[in-house]
């Protein structure tokens, strides 16, 4: 019990010391790129709870028109932040707190990984502190405010860890696989593509491990539960991308943005550069990881995410592969090489742990702990130096007008600002629009960006929709029609979804709990 009592104090603590910059100032946050968008997005999600409803249209964006941010973007996590906005704490300390809530779980879900796998607690804690204070993370965090890529941080590990059970020891806890997979996908879309590629390669290179038929039946298991829980939110996105074209994240010139070599060795902000780009993942895993070839109990899963790791790192800087056609057409998703460095700070620092273990130099041990921390501290002081505290909220922020239709994609602020109408009279009952007809139009156009799943109806009688030519809705109308209600009720195959979700949710649960009570032991390979 006391070893439990100063694991729990021992987490606490590098909790708050990887939460350093949100203590910068009482009612502020230190600036990042994306955290407006960020904070735009909770402020959505808590319109939601006002009515107990989870609609993925924000109605409240861009003036009322709406914005189907939660079609394409998953902001399940975002009701944590959104709740203790609407317990009347400010946005900004709401979302202080749920880094803070973000930051606990991703060293709870390290301890986790790294204890599991090394059965070491003392390891264990050495990758806490790893991981607490990573480049990568505290980039992600505070530099970049990618709200939505820190949440996989809880995540990822969880992915690895329920790899290593399925493919190298008790394949009964693969739940940790499921688990981590409906994470990532209901957090970062983008991550979760990143990962499906790092699962395929895993499998390739581990294949001679699914010959045991049990294997390969939990893995296929645990795919399929995890895509079932998270149907909901992709069922319905895949179907608004098949049936209308939307601006989405573009296809950027990807080999523009890979790391210059250099800064894959340095610990804090480059500033040689006339562009910022993020660092590498930190000198200690290179360090570390020059000790790995001389270790000579070495297993299987261990040098394979090794190779993985080394293969993606190389990734990031290496511009000639993002030139193949392939590699480009596949890849360039996800807009930066650098966006790797999530998945191979946690693959890294797996390794690393494992070859600590395996090191009995108490003396290296403590110059990488102290050097870990002495830079990230570092890195602290220089981010509020050269950081300025964000305490405001730009309206109608959607970034660079993702996820509007593709008529809007170039002047969707003016189509709303010089929206007019003379043969309608409308207004907006928030989940509700309601419109008066005033002079009849076989089709009329509404103030509300189009999105498949509005309902038109009057008294019950139901109206056809449509996009019209500047990508808002149009409702076709009779001689007959007064007065309509337009709201978003989704469609058939969203229902659908909400199913799969809950026969999803259901049998994993179940799964889970039959593998604990039966406490089931598998022989390690």
């Amino acid at each position: 019990m006391k070893k439990k009592y100063k694991k729990v104090l021992f987490i606490i603590l590098f909790t708050i010391i990887s939460s350093i910059p949100i203590f910068y100032q009482k009612n502020g946050l230190v600036q990042g790129d994306d955290i407006n968008f960020h904070l735009k997005r909770i402020l959505g999600v808590a319109d939601n709870l006002s009515i107990l409803k989870m609609i993925p249209v924000y109605y409240n964006y861009l003036n009322h028109f709406g914005y189907g941010n939660g079609l394409f973007y998953p902001d399940i996590f975002l009701y944590i932040p959104a709740f203790f906005y609407k317990l009347g704490i400010s946005i900004i300390n709401s979302c202080k707190i749920f880094i803070l809530l973000i930051n606990l779980v991703s060293l709870i879900s390290i301890n986790t990984c790294i204890k599991n796998i090394t059965k070491s607690d003392k390891i264990a804690n050495v990758g806490i502190i790893l991981y607490a204070t990573s480049l990568y993370r505290f980039t992600d965090m505070y530099m970049r405010g990618a709200l939505g890529e820190c949440i996989t941080f809880v995540f990822i590990p969880l992915v690895i860890l329920g790899l290593y059970k399925i493919f190298y020891e008790n394949y009964k806890e693969g739940y940790y696989l499921s688990i981590g997979l409906i994470g990532l996908m209901l957090s970062h879309i983008i991550t979760t593509y990143m990962m499906i590629f790092f699962i395929i390669i895993f499998s390739i290179i581990n294949y001679k491990c699914l010959k045991d038929k049990n294997r390969i039946k939990y893995f296929i298991i645990h795919i399929i539960l995890s895509m079932l829980t998270t149907a909901y939110f992709w069922l319905p996105m895949i179907e608004q991308l098949i049936s209308d074209k939307f601006n989405l994240a573009a296809h950027v010139m990807i080999i523009e943005n890979c790391v210059p070599i250099l800064a894959l060795f340095m610990d804090f902000q480059p500033i040689i550069y006339d562009e910022w780009l993020p660092p590498g993942i930190g000198i200690m895993y290179y360090i570390t990881i020059f000790f790995f070839p001389k270790i000579k109990e070495k297993n299987k899963f261990i040098n394979s995410i090794y190779i993985i790791s080394i293969i993606l790192l190389i990734a990031t800087f290496l511009r000639p592969l993002w030139k193949i056609p392939i590699v480009y057409k596949v890849l360039s998703i996800i807009q930066f090489p650098w966006r790797l460095n999530g998945l191979i700070t946690v693959l890294l620092l797996v390794v690393t742990c494992d070859l600590l273990k395996k090191n009995k130099n108490i003396k290296l041990k403590k110059i990488i702990l102290g050097y870990t921390i002495f830079i990230y501290i570092f890195n602290c002081s220089l981010t509020f130096v050269n950081s300025y505290i964000y305490d405001n909220l730009y309206p109608n922020s959607i970034m660079f007008g993702e996820y509007l239709p593709i008529e809007m994609k170039d002047n969707y602020e003016e189509i709303i600002k010089n929206y007019k109408n003379k043969n309608i009279k409308y207004s907006y009952d928030f989940e509700k629009l309601n419109v008066e007809i005033l002079k009849y139009k076989e089709q009329i156009e509404v103030p509300l960006i189009y999105y498949k799943g509005y309902t038109a109806e009057e008294e019950g009688k139901k109206y056809n929709v449509a996009k019209g030519k500047n990508g808002l809705l149009n409702v076709d109308i009779n001689k007959d029609t007064k007065k309509i209600e337009i709201y978003y009720e989704g469609t058939t195959i969203s229902k659908v979804g909400k199913l799969m979700t809950l026969i999803g949710v259901i049998s994993l649960t179940y799964h889970i709990y039959i593998i604990k009570k039966r406490g089931d032991n598998i022989e390690q390979i």
